[in-house]
């Protein structure tokens, strides 16, 4: 059935005024008002790529205003098919028009969202529509951030057709035998449409050789469907051997044939008292916080730089990334996979968001189910991040961190959550940090605590009030510019960043309560927090590499360290 990108060169118009939509200019290929006729002949149609950011633009990179998006494309449209336009992302709140139809809205700059458009396409050409607002609000989930939120249709569009039965909601998961040897597939899946009267379902499981080693078939007589195979003598996943299965769902029907594929990974993440183990083995979790920002490139990042980063990392000893601060593209995902990296997947709660607001809460938890529902078949992730640096003391963040576990749970039963608490220090008995699964914190001792003699002390007191599992540190780190030389004790030079960082991770690799931890972090950032300091001229440089990915005197330190 047809699945078409839409990417490639849109139209773009700037709406600083916000007029487009109340005076109806912008959202049909003809003006409903005539008055506007001889403006509309005139307007300045620019083309931009998609998916991208207009920072991209030199004339461009501080525009923080409404914009359009217009694409024009032809569509021939069956009585046996519907059709679904899907954006992938769009930063950061998005208003949907085709055909002057108004589809809906979303608001979040970096999870997928869809709407069923089978009644507003036409035959011949049709008119897309997306006037994105790229001003999150006091009452979103990142009011203020320490990167540079690059605003636009950063992910791919696509427009596809199923049969009038599809697939709504796919529930995958791998499971383990005491023994690791026998892997159970189950599939828990809800159909949308009407269901026929000769609808069969056949599920079929292939090796990372591509030989099938096991398929089960099943009539369909709802729209709930559970099913299940077992696979015997898996070959297990692990960052040093990923081994990734092929599960094919099909649906027969008298209406045509509906596929989708999916990769699967057989492996046992859990969370002891004493440390976290994959596959029944200890594991100390080490690797390092990466955004998805590049040079010129903003938050669209291709699998090239994605797979040079990853191999970089594999290349210093890193067996875990963390995706920061926000849902990465799902493409990272299936590298992750690929490439043998655990992954912490979160989304961007950060800061002094007002989870306390009812509309701040609902759209994190709106968020994280997105982000849950697109990335809990992936053997990379082994947690969900919930906030990160946010107050966590107040009865409203209590209320929030309790039903995103909740929500987590209810979605994704087999994975931890956790999240960072925005304190120097957790207080002992923090009412939020038991609905966490570990305790998570950020620590930059030998840079904002300026002595990092004082970090095992505060290691020492994290684990004695959170003696009930691994302790996970995932910030810390030390700027320096790249190029920048002299002692070790100068900061800013790559010599002090190589020795702070030593210092941490020695006393992190040695600490019998600390599971792992992230540098913060791969690579140096834009950050427009950070404009007037001489050193960082509107970057975060805390990185091991620098924004163009070479590397710091400290990627060979830390390769020397993880690699023990």
């Amino acid at each position: 059935m047809p699945h078409v990108l839409l990417d490639g060169i849109w139209e773009m118009l700037l709406d600083p005024a916000g007029i487009g939509e109340p005076w109806g200019q912008y959202q049909s290929a003809t003006l409903a008002n005539t008055t506007f006729i001889n403006d509309r002949k005139t307007l300045n149609y620019r083309p931009i790529q998609v998916p991208g950011t207009w920072t991209s633009l030199p004339e461009m990179k501080w525009y923080r205003d409404k914009f359009w998006y217009i694409r024009r494309f032809p569509w021939s449209p069956s009585e046996k098919e519907r059709a679904f336009l899907r954006f992938e992302a769009v930063n950061y709140h998005a208003r949907v028009w085709l055909n002057n139809n108004f589809l809906g809205e979303h608001e979040g700059g970096y999870t997928p969202f869809e709407f069923e458009v089978t009644q507003h396409l036409k035959e011949g050409g049709n008119y897309l529509a997306v006037k994105v607002d790229p001003v999150p609000g006091v009452d979103s989930t990142v009011p203020i951030t320490g990167w540079t939120c690059h605003p636009g249709i950063i992910r791919s569009v696509s427009l596809y057709a199923t049969m009038r039965m599809r697939w709504s909601d796919v529930r995958l998961s791998a499971t383990l035998d005491d023994l690791l040897t026998t892997g159970h597939i189950l599939l828990e899946a809800e159909l949308d449409g009407v269901i026929g009267p000769a609808v069969t379902l056949n599920v079929a499981a292939y090796d990372p050789d591509g030989r099938q080693v096991g398929a089960v078939e099943s009539s369909v007589k709802g729209l709930s469907v559970r099913l299940g195979l077992d696979v015997k003598n898996v070959q297990l996943w692990s960052p040093s051997a990923p081994r990734l299965y092929v599960v094919e769902l099909t649906l027969n029907s008298s209406g045509g044939t509906y596929s989708r594929k999916f990769k699967i990974g057989f492996r046992k993440f859990e969370v002891r008292v004493d440390a976290f183990y994959l596959n029944n083995q200890k594991i100390f979790l080490q690797g390092a916080g990466l955004h998805a920002m590049y040079p010129g490139l903003g938050h669209t990042i291709p699998e090239s730089i994605y797979r040079r980063d990853y191999a970089m990392m594999k290349q210093a000893g890193m067996n875990a990334v963390r995706l920061v601060h926000y849902p990465h593209d799902s493409m990272a995902l299936d590298l992750a996979d690929e490439m043998g990296l655990l992954v912490w997947d979160e989304i961007p709660l950060y800061w002094q968001a007002k989870k306390e607001q009812e509309r701040t809460l609902q759209s994190a938890l709106q968020q994280l189910r997105e982000l849950i529902l697109r990335d809990r078949h992936h053997p990379c992730v082994f947690v969900w991040g919930l906030g990160n640096e946010v107050p966590t003391m107040d009865e409203g963040s209590v209320e929030y961190f309790r039903q995103a576990r909740e929500l987590a749970r209810q979605l994704d039963p087999s994975r931890p959550v956790s999240f960072i608490d925005g304190s120097s220090l957790p207080v002992a008995d923090n009412p939020s940090l038991c609905y966490a699964d570990f305790v998570s914190h950020n620590m930059y001792f030998g840079w904002y605590a300026p002595r990092v003699e004082d970090l095992k002390t505060a290691v020492d007191t994290l684990a004695e009030r959170y003696p009930q599992a691994p302790l996970l540190i995932t910030e810390f780190g030390a700027g320096a510019v790249r190029g920048q030389h002299g002692g070790e004790h100068v900061p800013w030079t790559e010599e002090f960043q190589a020795r702070v960082l030593q210092a941490n991770i020695e006393c992190f690799q040695s600490h019998p309560h600390v599971g792992g931890c992230f540098i913060w972090c791969w690579a140096d950032f834009e950050d427009p927090t950070r404009l007037e300091n001489i050193f960082e001229r509107g970057f975060n440089n805390k990185g091991i590499v620098d924004a163009a990915r070479y590397p710091k005197a400290a990627y060979e330190k830390v390769g020397l360290l993880f690699g023990k």
